[in-house]
């Protein structure tokens, strides 16, 4: 049952990849602001054509807390994905077109960073295991020697609407993105004027 002025997972699953970035954004920064962060600290490439390293945005700052409710490390980055991939393709995301780890990838994950695939997929969790593992196994046989412990992620739809109903501005983007913004407007009153005394 939808609940109004509420976002569902199935919603999150019909944004598109430029709508999902911007949806990262107002997420960083809001979550950022709660926090007691720097908005400084939160960096989203909106412009998604261009080649990224493995990084569609990013949240990174020292001192103060460790984590928030739904940024899991100080160095934190994330990989959109409006698209169904499948474990192998999550694995492969990794992955830059010369057979190695993709520069931001590395740079995260070799400073204890968090990588988080953000997608508009619904997975469960055996289906969110599976990638992870996939990728694991990938960052292994590049050589990575911290992949069994390194801090992957992966938010689906599901989480990524838990998020959303948080904060007002992330509601109202998405609602409206998908056309489901109803604002209802009273209707004017004609009065007559106050005769004079």
């Amino acid at each position: 049952m939808t609940i109004p002025f509420n976002v569902e997972a199935d919603q999150i699953t019909q944004l598109n990849d430029i709508q999902l970035t911007q949806l990262l954004n107002v997420l960083l920064n809001a979550e950022a602001i709660k926090s007691g962060l720097a908005q400084s600290a939160v960096q989203v490439a909106l412009n998604i054509r261009v080649s990224d390293g493995g990084e569609d945005g990013r949240i990174k700052w020292s001192g103060g807390i460790e984590r928030t409710s739904f940024i899991p490390n100080r160095f934190t980055q994330f990989q959109n994905k409006a698209t169904t991939m499948t474990p192998a393709e999550c694995a492969n995301e990794l992955v830059a077109s010369d057979g190695t780890i993709k520069t931001m990838v590395l740079e995260s994950l070799s400073q204890n960073g968090a990588y988080v695939l953000f997608t508009t997929q619904n997975l469960n969790v055996k289906q969110k295991q599976a990638r992870i593992t996939k990728m694991r196994n990938k960052l292994t046989g590049l050589g990575f020697s911290s992949a069994s412990s390194a801090e992957l992620q992966i938010y689906d739809a599901s989480q990524i609407a838990n998020w959303v109903n948080n904060y007002l501005i992330a509601i109202t983007s998405v609602l409206n993105w998908i056309g489901r913004l109803r604002i209802p407007v009273k209707p004017a009153t004609i009065s007559s004027p106050t005769p004079p005394l």
